[in-house]
């Protein structure tokens, strides 16, 4: 009986744009040409390795290990293969050789080693023991079309022939693998981690069958990168083959103790019990500390890197939202497919960042090509809601941080347009009710009566007083906007006059203005929102601001605070306009102003936290 193995590895490709280099491929069938000499029981002589190979030198390497004049039954022959794996319209198999190439979307079969040939020389093999590793791209493709019998279970004998066969794959028949540049690829680096250490070795008999192997290795893949999932076929107790030996003894105490380090730990860590255990365990092994330390370091490996993943994912979209708020379909798509095909990264694995950021799945479909459940995701966020006496609640909306040009050139009061960064916060949907006033201030001074019309007639003294009350029954600590958080968010993204951009036509859908008031303060809520669902931004009352009075914005601050210093003494800023403005004192833009101590008629305000 003779061990005989064919390691192909394709680094580089024609059509890089198409095909980029993958150089960890060498790196994979050194490694693997490695364990199967020290570990294996392969003989050099009997391990061909090709890098970079052609197609017929490839075709013929695989003729002569599966079909060669002096093979018998009992041989062992194993094929690897490290580098693209491409599939066609019919989702057929074909691995990479240095001239593959694409001719618009469609693969040059000729250019390729088809999978059909290796499965035909499979067949037409005498040996009765093959193991076929595929660390490739929809690499599961290559058991493709097997009968699906009425168990649902897959009949792979009956597509794939012969005894003792075992085909294991880096991905799915719909995956791409994913191979880090200039590194091993993440599978075979397990493969071989799982030999070397002799920690694939689950039973303990100091053989790794190939179900074995594979166990290990596809663990520590899902550890790493859960959206990527290996998958294992084995026909006729070919999972049983065993692949290598444990160079380690069962005494070995470095094996004893990464083999307990596996057992126990749970979700990423090891329980207060279990780290007792583990160093009692290092104790009675005589291991040292740093030897221990470096056990637990690779074990973690796989997982640290999943969490170096998530955190990359975590800025991605805090950097996203950041440049544009709330972020479009498109760019919610790319976001996922950086997840899914870079990151290997599941929905589940990122839910709890996507809700700490307000993303929310709104539907989930099915891709009938390849049954894949695609999550579709938008941003929603959570509102703050504050309990207020007497059961009234209020209700403030997320603002995220950002910069935008603050100002225009229509008045000397609004020059000159500066740039303005602001961190994110919280600001009130509506202005400030007078339900919610009295329930704070025992008292409504409004002219115009109503629960749920806006308060007004109230001096800036006044919505101070009401902030510094509110901040003590909510333990929140809230206050009025600066003139640039208000003009961000009533802005919302927008450049042009208003919210909705510089039609004063469509303004009678946003705002209670004198064209459409009746002179009159209106419910809030009742007219449309802008793209931060803030309602009444333009019209209705006229909102004060924190900031002391400045005829232009020359020295005005640039970080989004109040301007408190070398302004008109008691004069404070008021912005959006009222139910008497004119269309033009409803703008983003626009600066009104006011004696802090005066009460009149249209003048309210919203608050922030």
């Amino acid at each position: 009986m003779k061990r005989l193995a064919l390691l192909v590895g394709t680094s580089e490709y024609p059509e890089r744009e198409k095909l980029p280099p993958l150089h960890g491929s060498l790196l994979d069938v050194d490694a693997m040409q490695r364990v199967l000499v020290a570990n294996g029981e392969f003989a050099t002589e009997d391990v061909v390795v090709l890098k970079n190979a052609s197609r017929q030198v490839i075709e013929d390497a695989i003729h002569n290990l599966f079909n060669g004049r002096n093979r018998q039954k009992d041989d062992l022959v194993l094929f690897y293969f490290s580098g693209h794996g491409i599939v066609d319209e019919a989702n057929k198999l074909f691995l990479g050789t240095p001239s593959t190439r694409k001719e618009g979307n469609k693969i040059v079969k000729p250019t390729t080693v088809a999978a059909n040939y290796l499965q035909e020389a499979m067949n037409d093999s005498k040996s009765q023991h093959q193991v076929l590793i595929f660390n490739c791209c929809f690499s599961g493709a290559f058991a493709q079309g097997m009968t699906v019998m009425d168990d649902s279970s897959v009949n792979l004998k009956s597509q794939l022939g012969g005894k003792g066969r075992a085909i294991l794959t880096s991905s799915s028949s719909t995956q791409f693998s994913f191979q880090p540049d200039g590194e091993m690829s993440i599978y075979t680096r397990y493969l071989v981690e799982g030999i070397e250490t002799g920690a694939a070795d689950r039973d303990g008999d100091r053989k790794i069958s190939v179900d074995e192997l594979h166990e290990y290795a596809a663990l520590k893949v899902s550890q790493e990168s859960p959206n990527m999932t290996p998958a294992f076929y084995p026909v006729e107790q070919g999972g049983k083959i065993y692949i290598a030996k444990v160079a380690q003894s069962n005494d070995d105490p470095r094996l004893i103790y990464r083999r307990e380090l596996e057992s126990r730990i749970v979700d990423g860590k090891w329980s207060i019990p279990a780290r007792r255990l583990l160093d009692s365990l290092r104790v009675r092994l005589e291991l040292s500390a740093e030897d221990a330390e470096g056990i637990k370091s690779d074990v973690l490996k796989p997982i640290l890197a999943k969490v170096r993943k998530l955190e990359e994912y975590e800025e991605l979209l805090k950097e996203m939202l950041a440049e544009r708020n709330p972020p479009s379909t498109q760019e919610l798509k790319d976001l996922r497919d950086y997840q899914k095909d870079h990151l290997r990264l599941r929905d589940e694995d990122v839910a709890d960042i996507d809700r700490k950021h307000e993303l929310i799945v709104s539907s989930k479909i099915r891709n009938l090509a390849n049954n894949e459940l695609i999550i579709v995701k938008e941003y929603k966020p959570q509102n703050l809601i504050l309990d207020l006496p007497n059961g009234v609640k209020l209700e403030l909306v997320d603002i995220p941080a950002g910069s935008f040009s603050m100002g225009s050139d229509d008045y000397d009061s609004e020059k000159p347009i500066h740039k303005v960064t602001l961190p994110a916060f919280k600001i009130g949907k509506y202005p400030i009710t007078q339900k919610q006033y009295q329930s704070v201030m025992g008292n409504n001074p409004s002219n115009f009566k109503g629960d749920n019309l806006p308060v007004e007639k109230v001096s800036w003294d006044d919505a101070i007083a009401f902030c510094k009350k509110i901040s003590k029954i909510t333990g929140q600590k809230l206050s009025l906007p600066s003139e640039a958080q208000w003009e961000y968010a009533c802005r919302s993204g927008s450049t042009g006059k208003y919210c909705f951009g510089d039609d004063v036509n469509q303004l009678e859908k946003y705002a209670w203005y004198d064209k459409n008031s009746g002179s009159k303060a209106h419910l809030v809520g009742e007219k449309l929102a802008n793209s931060w669902r803030l309602h009444d931004m333009h019209g209705n009352v006229w909102e004060w601001c924190e900031d002391l009075w400045h005829g232009n914005y020359k020295g005005a601050p640039t970080d989004g605070t109040a301007w408190l210093k070398d302004g008109e003494p008691n004069i404070r800023s008021l912005r959006g306009g009222s139910c008497f403005s004119g269309g033009i004192y409803c703008r983003s833009a626009y600066r009104g102003r006011n004696l802090a101590g005066e009460r009149n008629y249209g003048i309210g305000f919203r608050v922030v936290v």
